[in-house]
């Protein structure tokens, strides 16, 4: 089907990210790809003629969404989101991407344990100096807890993390107590309802100064939620 965006909370842009992540199939189980056609893909349009119609409208943000020249463009949202685009852009400039791990950096490693259906995400962060890059990300789904302990202490083999931190909330207690870890290299922690504020706050300064990457080109769910994020 062919739509145009509307934002990053709505019926086609969660449509749009999960056939991104590889997880929506067709009536005969094969996989739906995402197709994205910009504003200047139109012949006859140009640059010039894409500067006029943005300056036109008066507001960045929504000449951005209504004239897009990259998915992200398209699903961009406006004041109710918490994270502003233009910042989530920043966090893709000079990042480090996804990268094998190196002996003489500092890692850290934490995960979200999803239930039925949502998705378990790892991610690993070099936290050598301030600026904190993603180096690797996992998004897990419809793997089982055994699969997914295996899949934490594989990664912490991998990067040798500081620490591996996994939220205790509903499963995730269970996952933390099975692994396989030194007790000292391993954290749990509760997400409740101040504590998930104080996580978004920090991650809003985080991206406003610039102390956050990530490379969009492979972490592609990672941005798009972060472009969609909206407090519950």
């Amino acid at each position: 089907f062919v739509t145009t965006g509307l934002g990053p909370t709505n019926w086609t842009s969660g449509y749009w990210r999960r056939s991104l992540a590889g997880d929506v199939r067709d009536h005969e189980g094969l996989p739906v790809y995402p197709c994205f056609i910009g504003a200047l893909a139109r012949p006859g349009r140009s640059e010039a003629w894409l500067r006029s119609k943005r300056a036109s409208m008066g507001d960045e943000q929504a000449a951005r969404l209504e004239y897009p020249l990259e998915w992200a463009d398209a699903l961009s949202g406006g004041g109710d989101f918490v994270f502003r685009s233009s910042e989530v852009d920043q966090a893709g400039v000079d990042c480090r991407g996804l990268s094998e791990p190196r002996p003489e950096r500092l890692y850290v490693q934490a995960w979200d344990i999803g239930r039925h259906q949502d998705a378990a995400v790892g991610v690993v962060l070099d936290v050598t100096e301030d600026v904190h890059d993603v180096v690797a990300y996992q998004r897990l789904r419809s793997v089982n807890y055994p699969g997914i302990q295996r899949a934490i202490e594989e990664t912490h083999e991998r990067y040798r993390p500081v620490v591996t931190a996994v939220e205790k909330n509903s499963a995730g207690e269970a996952v933390l107590e099975n692994l396989h870890l030194p007790e000292a290299e391993l954290a749990g922690f509760n997400t409740t309802k101040p504590s998930k504020a104080r996580i978004v706050a920090q991650l809003r300064l985080a991206l406003q100064h610039q102390l956050l990457k990530w490379d969009p080109a492979s972490c592609e769910q990672l941005d798009s939620e972060m472009r969609g994020y909206q407090l519950p």
